[in-house]
């Protein structure tokens, strides 16, 4: 503008000519400074010269996603994406329904803003299940918006409870276990209680007695070995399963049962039971003579003890008196017990009179002697004994005398012998 200014102002220009010029410059600039200034108003106050008011605040509530909880649970702090363009969101009233009042009551729905936002706490009623459907709603200055979600209140599975998870019972032992069985939202009534066994070889009766929370498991195990009973509880809705590990330790009538039962059983001291864990007969301490199954039990009595008097005593442990079957079965029973131990024996005459003088003393060379009942035996196979020599009685035994583990005497009296001491067998043996 300097420039052309100076362009129209002619030298020695007159004072009205220069003041005609600056006065047409002056216009136009006014002139262009209005129209922009125009412009700049029509931008922010509008061709009518008003102030235009901003748009509307909009409230808005995101999807809430379907929850689930257990029965006497609670839902707690949910999350609600709550928004809106005008307010601050803790300034929206935010408030939740319940189309299930029984299950979800609203008064049980609380909304909180907790660290700059709104959260959702639902408690449904104690003791049940089922679902509701909970809606939300956020309300700001000019509008609310809505969400709805499925609350599912799942009915809880019962609670087994045995007295004990680990046992450890004789074969045929009976037993009785209480268990009680609990469930936070179902009635008693309607809880049931049943139990399999892993093993049936082991234990297989399992008989559950009982109603509502308390039950009993009674079982016998009938054989050694180790079963897991399986306990399941339900309510008619839901079940439940806790377990019980069994180990069941053998109970052997005899040596020969267990080693039929168990083949790599050694030779040793064994409890045996001769009627078993639930009869009157106690178990006693034996060795086993694992060659053959052989059991050998050793009395020791305050005074002499005749044949008949030991007979009684041993059958009052199921067994007989010792009748040895073969010459390892003789040896190992002088071996462990000594000769005093087998002074008497249930070996006897079936006739009066001399038999077998001069011969073994064993089932093949002597068959006028033996054990009541039969089956092979073995004493001795000694040639130079000149016994039996004829004062024998039927059903007497003879006296054995004995070096290291053999016999090497015996003699037949008309009244038998008698010791403080003998040895019984099972009755199993032949």
């Amino acid at each position: 503008m300097i420039w052309t200014t100076k362009r129209h102002l002619r030298k020695g220009a007159t004072a009205t000519e220069t003041g005609l010029i600056l006065g047409l410059i002056a216009v136009l600039l006014i002139g262009s400074l209005t129209a922009t200034g125009d412009k700049i108003r029509d931008i922010f106050f509008g061709a009518s010269n008003t102030i235009q008011a901003s748009a509307e605040g909009t409230t808005t509530l995101r999807p809430i996603p379907d929850q689930t909880i257990a029965s006497n649970t609670a839902l707690t702090a949910l999350p609600l994406s709550v928004h809106d363009t005008n307010e601050s969101i803790s300034d929206i009233a935010v408030t939740a329904t319940s189309d299930n009042s029984t299950l979800m009551p609203a008064s049980a729905i609380t909304i909180a803003f907790v660290q700059r936002q709104w959260v959702l706490t639902a408690t449904p009623t104690a003791d049940s299940y089922g679902s509701a459907t909970i809606t939300v709603t956020a309300t700001g200055d000019t509008n609310s918006a809505s969400q709805s979600f499925t609350l599912a209140v799942e009915n809880q599975a019962p609670v087994i409870s045995p007295a004990e998870t680990t046992l450890t019972r004789a074969q045929g032992q009976q037993s009785t276990i209480a268990i009680s069985v609990t469930d936070l939202d179902s009635p008693a009534a309607d809880l049931e209680l049943s139990a399999t066994s892993s093993d049936t070889d082991v234990v297989d009766s399992l008989s559950v007695t009982g109603t509502g929370n308390a039950y009993n498991l009674t079982f016998t195990p009938k054989d050694g070995g180790t079963a897991t009973v399986t306990l399941t509880a339900t309510d008619g809705l839901k079940t439940s399963e806790t377990t019980i590990a069994l180990t069941a330790t053998p109970v052997y009538s005899s040596c020969l049962d267990m080693k039929n039962r168990s083949p790599s059983a050694v030779s040793g001291t064994y409890s045996i039971d001769a009627d078993g864990y639930a009869g009157p007969i106690e178990a006693q301490s034996v060795y086993c003579d694992m060659t053959g199954g052989f059991t050998i039990a050793h009395r020791v009595k305050t005074g002499n003890t005749n044949t008949a008097n030991a007979e009684a005593d041993c059958a009052s442990i199921g067994m007989r008196l010792f009748i040895p079957r073969t010459a390892e079965h003789m040896t190992t029973a002088l071996s462990q017990f000594g000769g005093s131990a087998v002074y008497i024996m249930g070996i006897y005459a079936k006739t009066n009179g001399a038999t077998c003088v001069s011969v073994g003393l064993n089932s093949t060379t002597c068959p006028n002697w033996g054990p009541t009942g039969g089956g092979r035996w073995y004493v001795s196979n000694r040639t130079d004994v000149t016994e039996p020599n004829g004062d024998n009685v039927v059903g007497v035994s003879m006296g054995y005398q004995s070096s290291g583990t053999s016999i090497t005497w015996y003699n037949d009296t008309p009244t038998g012998s008698a010791a403080s001491q003998f040895l019984c067998s099972a009755t199993d043996e032949s």
